[in-house]
């Protein structure tokens, strides 16, 4: 065997051990909204898993897990679980796939107060007027230029 073909022997089997010893390291890890969210919805994703479809996302209201309060599963091969419906306060989440548990994720939710909705929900409400009276102004513009060229 000449010299160079061993250097590519061993440089294809150096790559393969690398690639093999780094994807059996690979850990379950959970990923989640780095910020506070704001609207009570977010999305958690994890990678690592050997099997997407065994992997369980709990949720607790410890950090140490001692009251799972729910499971969430996420559909088919896919690695993301967007959840909703949360009031404000912190929530725990991990993922779990047969026996491997992945990091803490620690999601907060704080909701816009309630003055702040309001306030935004009138300034639509009059902006949305102002609009339908400039459309119905203009409308009777037109009608009654309409009808003043029909009488002359």
């Amino acid at each position: 065997m000449s010299k160079a073909r061993l250097w590519k022997v061993l440089l294809v089997s150096s790559v393969l051990f690398v690639f093999i010893a780094s994807a059996a390291s690979q850990e379950l890890q959970l990923k989640g909204p780095p910020e506070p969210v704001t609207a009570g919805f977010f999305q958690l994703s994890f990678t690592g898993a050997e099997n997407p479809r065994k992997v369980i996302i709990q949720r607790s209201v410890t950090a140490d897990f001692t009251d799972i309060t729910s499971h969430y599963s996420p559909m088919g091969h896919f690695n993301k679980l967007a959840l909703s419906g949360f009031s404000s306060g912190e929530y725990y989440f991990r993922a779990q796939e047969q026996g491997h548990t992945s990091n803490i994720v620690v999601v907060s939710v704080q909701h816009h107060s309630l003055l702040q909705a309001f306030i935004l929900f009138f300034i639509g409400a009059a902006m949305f007027v102002l609009l339908v009276a400039t459309l119905v102004r203009y409308q009777l513009a037109k009608h009654a230029s309409n009808i003043r060229r029909l009488h002359a």
